[in-house]
């Protein structure tokens, strides 16, 4: 690995991802804590995942539009939730109608399933619209009032990721219009600044005038998140930490998202008797199952590349 990571390369995205998934699996450990200081942190890496994806989605277009679209998400993403699903239907004796409906994304299963069902919704609309929209400023219109509808309409964990997925596509295609991105010192105070920002609408989002209203409460979420999300993405940019470590957790990322929850009733159950304990065995399982996952997942993107 090169001893420097290029700001919004591929390899500063794995460790996004990687922060991503490390923040979702300590927010959901920190559920069952019995302490709420981690909530946030399962919103914070779902906006980063979502951003990720937007911007992947978006400079994959740029190179190839349209091609093999659906056949790419059908192996990289479709087959393994798949596999898992099935795997784990097996494990808990589910009925062969449930299992159907969770495979079609009608009636999810999977315990965070929610992210599942949201990203293919935003798969399909990128679709439709590059595919049957020309015109770049329509695009962003109908991406816009998607991202509204998923605030307004969507319960609190959607509508807090209204503008995560639009942030991405954009990031892309200025990056395509202005080329790459040198993150400077700027950068660096503006990340900082953005994860303080956040820290204060955490504790304003406490206040009891915050959570009256529905609408106000995810609104308070989103900035939060969203804040802190562009913040890492600033400051990783510049300052990367324990990049090896947190990129190989980057490779992982889908696969521990796939596998984690179904591990979760370690800690829900406290196995051993010992929190923290708990939390390791469940992180160990989680991580063995998952660097399976992820050799099924590099053996079918081989496969795919030789057929293309």
């Amino acid at each position: 690995m090169q001893p420097n990571m290029l700001p919004m390369s591929k390899q500063h995205f794995q460790y996004l991802k990687g922060l991503a998934i490390l923040a979702v699996m300590t927010g959901h450990i920190g559920n069952f804590s019995g302490k709420t200081w981690f909530t946030p942190l399962g919103g914070i890496g779902v906006a980063i995942f979502l951003f990720c994806s937007g911007f992947g989605l978006m400079k994959s277009f740029q190179v190839k539009g349209l091609t093999n679209f659906w056949r790419s998400k059908l192996i990289s993403v479709y087959l393994p939730f798949a596999a898992v699903e099935i795997i784990a239907a097996v494990i808990y004796h589910r009925n062969f109608l449930s299992v159907l409906l969770d495979l079609l994304f009608v009636k999810m299963l999977h315990p965070y399933s929610w992210y599942l069902q949201y990203l293919l919704i935003c798969y399909a609309l990128f679709y439709f619209v590059m595919r049957f929209v020309p015109e770049k400023r329509t695009r962003y219109l109908i991406w816009g009032a998607a991202s509204m509808c998923s605030f307004v309409f969507c319960s609190n964990l959607q509508g807090e990721q209204a503008i995560s997925f639009l942030a991405g596509l954009f990031a892309a295609e200025h990056m395509k219009e202005s080329g790459q991105i040198a993150f400077t010192k700027k950068h660096l105070a503006l990340g900082g600044f953005l994860l303080m920002v956040s820290v204060v609408l955490l504790a304003v989002k406490q206040l009891p005038f915050a959570r009256i209203y529905d609408h106000v409460y995810t609104l308070f979420n989103l900035l939060l998140k969203s804040s802190c999300a562009a913040g890492l993405l600033l400051i990783s940019g510049v300052k990367p930490v324990f990049k090896t470590s947190i990129c190989w957790f980057g490779q992982l990322s889908y696969a521990l998202y796939l596998i984690h929850g179904f591990f979760m009733w370690m800690v829900v159950q406290s196995v051993t008797g010992f929190y923290l304990l708990d939390s390791l065995v469940m992180l160990t399982a989680s991580m063995v199952v998952s660097i399976i996952l992820n050799q099924f997942l590099l053996l079918l993107q081989k496969r795919r590349q030789k057929c293309l």
